[in-house]
């Protein structure tokens, strides 16, 4: 896991704390991102502004897919099992204030050099006193369901009786700012936890086929179309407590960065399994 934390020793003037994670294996992929900012300023106007960005991408690329059966080629969907949560708060405690929190999902998925995309992605903005929180919401309708879900992806266009390559991108990002604008508080939150996970079905086939069609790879463990893997998990990064967290962001500012009008802090990882 990857972190970073930001704060005032011994107050809680401002603070940041961001956190990403993921794991993949041949058949699945999990990520998670956590941002938090927030705190207080004085009456003098400055703008100062707190901001956390997490960022976690994770892939997993098999090589010796293949499609069996009579025929040429065929139009085949892959399904993908997706389990997880986002969620976003941007609250402003008094004074004038400007505050905004994002999470978001993407998954990208290529077959013979095809790419398919889809995204989910949420934003809510607070300024204090006015005027109310907003909301802004882009979600591709394959992800716009409750979740866990089966996503079918595709069509895609393969050869049969030839091994292709499956590659699968799943990237997680949660963004937490705000800023006092003259004197207040107030803090922002957000995380796209999808931690456990995106993985082949362990129960259903792996690829929506023609009749008549099987799918198999070695690599990856699908047998018969069945996949017979295990779904990685990635470490949560949540914070169970945050009150407790942001006195721990406090006292240990001084491993992190000085005070300046800007603080900006951001974690990534990147995991890739082949």
């Amino acid at each position: 896991m990857a972190e970073s934390i930001a704060g005032e020793p011994g107050t809680t003037d401002n603070y940041a704390i961001c956190r990403s994670s993921g794991a993949a294996n041949a058949g699945s992929a999990a990520s998670a991102s956590y941002a938090l900012a927030g705190g207080s300023w004085g009456q003098q106007p400055s703008g100062k502004q707190i901001q956390a960005l997490s960022v976690a991408t994770v892939r997993f690329t098999i090589d010796d897919m293949i499609v069996t059966g009579v025929g040429n080629s065929a139009e085949i969907h892959l399904n993908l099992v997706l389990s997880g949560e986002d969620s976003r708060t941007s609250e402003a405690l008094t004074g004038t204030v400007a505050g905004r929190a994002s999470a978001s999902i993407q998954l990208t998925v290529t077959i013979k050099n095809h790419q398919e995309q889809l995204r989910r992605w949420f934003t809510t903005r607070v300024t204090a006193p006015d005027p109310p929180e907003m909301e802004e919401v882009y979600n591709d309708p394959e992800l716009d369901v409750p979740l866990p879900a089966t996503i079918s992806i595709g069509p895609y266009t393969v050869s049969l009786n030839q091994p292709f390559e499956v590659e699968v991108n799943m990237y997680t990002y949660a963004s937490a700012q705000f800023a006092g604008i003259n004197g207040g508080s107030g803090e922002s939150e957000a995380w796209s936890d999808y931690g456990s996970t995106l993985h082949f079905p362990i129960a259903g086939p792996v690829f929506t086929l023609p009749a008549g069609l099987t799918t198999s790879s070695v690599s990856a463990g699908v047998v018969d179309n069945a996949w017979t893997g295990t779904p990685a998990q990635a470490a949560a990064v949540r914070l169970p407590e945050p009150g407790l967290a942001l006195s721990q962001a406090c006292a240990l500012v001084a491993l992190c960065l000085a005070r300046r009008r800007h603080r900006f802090i951001r974690p990534y990882i990147h995991v890739r399994a082949c």
